[in-house]
């Protein structure tokens, strides 16, 4: 057996290995002799079978000398006598040493005959063994902790992307970068460098994505094609929903897991289990073997996306279910403006303003340009965006209403001159009407924090937040359909439906917390899919739970006057103009339920409940304040905003609207429960 750490650093793993090594040998294997011959046996072991088939690479030049040190001292702890020799430079001898090299594993060997003519003898001597041992040693245990997260930036060589050629499966579109990854072509190095052997083990702590990423189930089947795995996930990042009680291993905020992968087996298993709880406890578990971590579970990935992660049998109940998509005759992206900051803007008459100047000359249009930090591009440029303004006139009929993130509403001038990417639709079905349009997304980093949202104004494409997907609007209502109507009410499978009572439905289905958690692998990958109640009884119970939820995002005083017309949430001031201040500083909420705006004004009685609700990826409650807080620093204060009587309304309608929308959601989950709980309360067929 040789093993190989393809990214050793300072040689952690490797001195690891030396240690265990040691421990089994003289505790174990030589118990029986005495003290003295064991350390003679230990030296002769370590001359002749250790360092020999001890082996790192490393690029960089600090870590791969600790790297030495770290190892030849753990040898000299463990009694060592460093008599083994091996040659040296120019016919001469030394100590044995560890096969560590400076080198990048993931290079491949190269002609260095020209190289070397310019190298000192040391470092060619040490790239010739570096370059040798990628010919023709072969390496039967592959353990370390390789790098992540530069997103395919370095260790662009065709030989290494080569080795991914069949990690990419199906995947297209965001695969070009995520399956670049550097721990991704880690991977693709060390099954590589098993196959050569035709036999081999794994044991890597790396970046978790791969267990559930949306452009990694063609490696996932590879990982698990003829071999047997198991993985251990510790942590699934900051974004993640149960962030709150869980911490990393290490100092980073990448989700982490450890993977054990071995073949030759006669049975063929993979096997899963999860860490979650605070950095001591993890670590006073992982301080022992992980085989003997309790909660490991046989998984069976299956296509078409090989998930590594338990999800019992929720990817056979969720294929089920009707994508959203099926009941919608037409749907649009959400708005793409490409510069936010000169087409959107808090104010109608600050925005009308804008227009105006940037629209009264090419200079004018620069300076709007530079104060916004706003750049020309290769499909717009503001020198003819301002003419052709210019011409058109600015109209504040093109001024509209913008949903612009979760209760964020803003405006928009809504003209192609300046937004990249209106929407047809848009035009055709939101635009001066009062539509209710759903929004989702295909697919959602975090689902517990919410996978859908619900406006009658047209929607930013980033009015959700999602890495892996744009907001998709679905209008209720199209003119020019048959009798307008763009809801496919015979997708539910309940008879005839009103419109309003289909998307209530589907609300209160995308709005249930149990629906989301059981579900949570499928959400992070495509749009929702909804199903179809076992029966009237369950859909009616449901429906208006979601138009409530509806009424309270639209925060609609007229639908609900007792919440929202007045809200119990206050403004209280002790003098001072209620502007903004900076966000965590200035702007907070206290243990009393204050959300203070300043030192002198505040919202009273903001609970943690609302403080805390996320929807559609966002905390609301906390954003739009920080969105409006000042920024900068010295002589490049942004000042915060001065909120308006409306301002203050508006906060307090959203504070309501989170309070009553964590009731609703749990209300839901438990009507649900009465009708049989998921997946029993809904048709399989």
């Amino acid at each position: 057996m040789k093993i190989l750490d393809p990214a050793t650093g300072t040689g952690t793993f490797l001195v690891e290995v030396i240690d265990l090594i040691h421990h089994r040998m003289t505790e174990d294997v030589w118990k029986d002799e005495s003290p003295e011959h064991r350390q003679r046996l230990w030296s002769a072991y370590v001359a002749k079978h250790l360092l020999p088939r001890l082996y790192g690479y490393e690029l960089m030049m600090a870590p791969y000398a600790v790297a030495h040190m770290k190892i030849g001292l753990k040898l000299a702890e463990t009694g060592y006598d460093f008599s083994g020799v091996e040659a040296g430079l120019a016919g001469s001898t030394r100590p044995l040493r560890a096969r560590v090299f400076l080198t990048n594993a993931l290079e491949p060997a190269q002609d260095l005959d020209m190289q070397l003519a310019f190298m000192n003898e040391a470092l060619a001597h040490e790239a010739k063994a570096a370059n040798d041992t990628k010919v023709r040693t072969h390496f039967t245990a592959i353990v370390g902790n390789p790098p992540y997260s530069n997103f395919g930036k370095s260790n662009k060589n065709h030989w290494i992307h080569k080795l991914l050629e069949g990690f990419r499966g199906e995947s297209r579109g965001r695969a070009k970068i995520n399956l670049y990854d550097d721990y991704i072509k880690f991977f693709g190095l060390s099954l590589h460098l098993v196959k050569c052997s035709g036999a081999g083990v794994l044991g890597l702590i790396t970046n978790r994505s791969f267990l559930d990423g949306a452009t990694q189930s063609g490696m996932r089947r590879v990982l698990t094609d003829g071999a047997s795995v198991s993985i251990l996930d510790l942590y699934r990042g900051v974004h993640d929903p149960d962030a709150y009680r869980d911490e990393n291993v290490f100092d980073i905020q990448t989700g982490v897991s450890i993977l054990l992968r071995w073949t030759e087996t006669p049975k063929k298993s993979v096997k899963f289990s999860r860490l979650i709880g605070k950095f001591n406890y993890k670590v006073s578990i992982l301080s022992n073997s992980i085989i003997t971590i309790q909660g490991w579970k046989s998984i069976k990935p299956c296509a078409p996306h090989y998930f590594l992660i338990d999800n019992s049998r929720s990817g056979e109940v969720y294929s089920k279910f009707s994508r959203i998509t099926e009941f919608f005759f037409e749907s649009t992206t959400g708005v793409q403006t490409n510069r936010d900051e000169l087409c959107i803007a808090n104010d109608s008459k600050d925005l009308v303003a804008r227009m105006e100047r940037f629209s009264s000359s090419p200079k004018e249009a620069r300076a709007v340009c530079e104060e916004n930090a706003i750049s020309d591009s290769d499909f717009w440029n503001h020198e003819s965006s301002s003419v052709v303004l210019n011409q058109k006139g600015i109209s504040e009929e093109k001024v509209r209403p913008y949903l612009y993130r979760i209760f964020d509403y803003r405006f928009i001038y809504y003209d192609d001159s300046v937004v990249h990417r209106p929407r047809e639709l848009v035009d055709r079905a939101i635009l001066g009407r009062s539509t209710i349009s759903l929004l989702t997304s295909r697919g959602v980093d975090a689902p517990g924090r919410g996978v859908a949202f619900v406006t009658t104004q047209a929607a930013d494409k980033r009015a959700l937040k999602s890495a892996r997907g744009e907001a998709k609007i679905f209008p209720s209502r199209v003119p020019g359909l048959n009798s307008d109507t763009n809801f496919k009410s015979e997708q539910l499978g309940v008879g005839d439906v009103r419109i309003e009572d289909g998307i209530s439905y589907i609300y209160a289905i995308l709005n249930s917390p149990n629906y989301t958690s059981q579900f949570e692998a499928e959400l992070r990958l495509d749009y929702p899919r909804i199903p179809q109640p076992n029966d009237r009884e369950l859909f009616n119970a449901l429906v208006p739970l979601g138009n409530k939820l509806i009424n309270l995002h639209l925060l609609d005083a007229k639908a609900l006057p007792n919440l929202l017309e007045d809200p119990r949430v206050r403004f209280s001031s002790n003098g001072g103009q209620p502007r903004l201040g900076r966000y965590n500083k200035d702007v907070h909420r206290d243990a009393s339920g204050r959300v203070y705006v300043n030192e002198t004004n505040w919202f009273a009685t903001v609970s943690q409940a609302a403080w805390e609700q996320w929807v559609g990826g966002y905390q609301p409650a906390q954003k739009w304040l920080n969105d409006r807080s000042q920024t900068g620093s010295k002589d490049k204060i942004k000042p915060g905003r001065l909120l308006s009587d409306e301002d203050m309304l508006h906060y307090r309608r959203v504070i309501v609207a989170l309070e009553e929308t964590g009731r609703v959601m749990a209300e839901i989950d438990t009507v649900i429960d009465k009708h049989g709980g998921w997946p029993d309360a809904f048709r399989m067929t």
